[in-house]
């Protein structure tokens, strides 16, 4: 619980210093949040204050167990390498990590 609440100050700090003290930044999240009603970009990349500030321990991992899977994930590779060796790597690497349950259909908003 001490390196949650750690890291939570530090975001929390991060955004009072990017966010809550710039007047333009206020007001474009606001726009944002306005425009985008019903659409992903009405939340801030660095997240709202309150939520931000409510976060434990239990549901940081809670989003990890969800989110941080091999089955919903992506690896990129770029450069000059071999598709089977980077192939034969990643099985190795990623392989033994367990699968999570499938996420549920997106539900894309209508505007």
């Amino acid at each position: 619980d001490d390196v949650i609440k750690t890291e939570r100050d530090v975001i929390l700090e991060e955004r009072r210093s990017r966010i809550d003290s710039s007047p333009q930044a206020l007001l474009e999240e606001e726009v944002d949040a306005t425009l985008w009603q019903n659409q992903p970009y009405r939340i801030p990349v660095i997240g709202w204050m309150q939520e931000m500030e409510q976060l434990n321990r239990t549901d940081a991992t809670a989003f990890y167990d969800k989110y941080y899977r091999p089955n919903i994930a992506v690896l990129v590779v770029a450069g000059d390498v071999e598709p089977d060796t980077v192939k034969a790597l990643a099985e190795k690497t990623y392989g033994k990590v367990a699968r999570g349950p499938d996420l549920p259909p997106r539900i894309r908003p209508v505007e």
